[in-house]
């Protein structure tokens, strides 16, 4: 949240629409208040579908702490949307950084806001990472992905 704080002071016409609605979001609600982000922040609830999100977001920020594999980042890159994630877990794994998105190291929010901010001011930038958010998605398509499970179970066969 900090981190958008930053972002609004420099753009106040920057929008964060937050998805969810896990154990923190009373806490999140209530700093945005304190941060004054109010009018900024949209708080969209629980979405079985999120590409109607994806199709009207510029970026998908991903600022975890843990992170198992990042589906919901591939997902995103799937519409070509841009990441911005920590760097931990699984996120590496589909997250090319600078090429797909940006790592980040975890908690550290002056990279963050940097990493957030070219993407939203470097406009052939932002094209050419969303061009390869896509193609990097479909890597993982499960027309891909199922045969490279199957050859490694059939290795490890006796």
């Amino acid at each position: 949240m900090q981190a958008f704080a930053q972002i609004c002071r420099i753009d106040k016409g920057v929008v964060l629409l937050l998805a969810g609605d896990g154990v923190e979001k009373q806490r999140i609600i209530s700093l945005s208040r304190e941060l004054g982000l109010n009018r900024n922040i949209k708080f969209v609830g629980t979405w079985i579908d999120p590409v109607p999100l994806f199709s009207i977001a510029d970026l998908f920020i991903l600022p975890s702490e843990k992170e198992s594999f990042g589906l919901a980042a591939l997902e995103a890159m799937s519409c070509g949307v841009p990441v911005v994630a920590s760097k931990t877990g699984g996120l590496p794994e589909v997250v090319q950084d600078g090429k797909t998105g940006f790592l980040v190291p975890v908690g550290d929010i002056g990279s963050l806001t940097r990493a957030i901010m070219l993407l939203l001011k470097d406009e052939s930038l932002y094209r050419k990472f969303a061009v390869n958010s896509r193609k990097r998605a479909f890597q993982f398509a499960t027309k891909s992905i199922i045969p490279l499970y199957e050859d490694l179970y059939k290795s490890l066969l006796p």
